[in-house]
């Protein structure tokens, strides 16, 4: 009798395993990361000195929302020259969301500007604020109304970290 009771139990833990195995994960996430190289011209900022902003070196991040879920493109982030990695985390508390760019080693005295892109979500309709953290620090922080859908550009004031 036991022995039956060990096998329907066991047969049944398995049935649960298997069935949750196709179910994709509601939980909110960082995906597709991707980034360019450092852009053509941009090495010439040096870490010694302050950097000049010139025209076309404009920093944003442009949202579109697409299926409750935030796509994501940082234009004209500043990293080290020569970093091993470049590399994006995000969270969500409530209806504020955390976004974390870093660098991993620094192989270079200069700083230039690189592109990221990612996905963030599933993001539920509301008003949320995006904290853009660089390196550990809170780099910079706006507002954003989702009730129907999102489509903008923030621009971004430059700081030299």
């Amino acid at each position: 009798m036991k022995t039956i009771l060990k096998i329907f139990l066991l047969s049944g833990l398995i049935g649960v395993l298997a069935m949750s195995c196709g179910k994709k994960s509601n939980s909110f996430d960082l995906t597709n990361f991707s980034h360019s190289g450092c852009k053509t011209g941009t090495e010439a900022y040096s870490i010694n000195n302050q950097a000049q902003e010139s025209q076309g070196d404009t920093e944003t991040m442009e949202i579109k929302s697409e299926n409750g879920f935030w796509s994501v493109k940082h234009i004209n982030a500043m990293f080290n020259c020569s970093p091993n990695k470049l590399t994006a985390d995000a969270a969500i508390n409530g209806f504020t969301i955390d976004i974390n760019e870093n660098e991993e080693g620094h192989g270079a005295n200069c700083l230039c500007l690189y592109d990221l892109s990612y996905k963030i979500g599933p993001i539920a309709h509301g008003k949320y604020t995006v904290i853009l953290n660089k390196m550990g620090a809170e780099y910079f922080r706006f507002n954003i109304d989702y009730t129907t859908s999102v489509d903008t550009t923030i621009f971004i004031k430059k700081t030299i970290l």
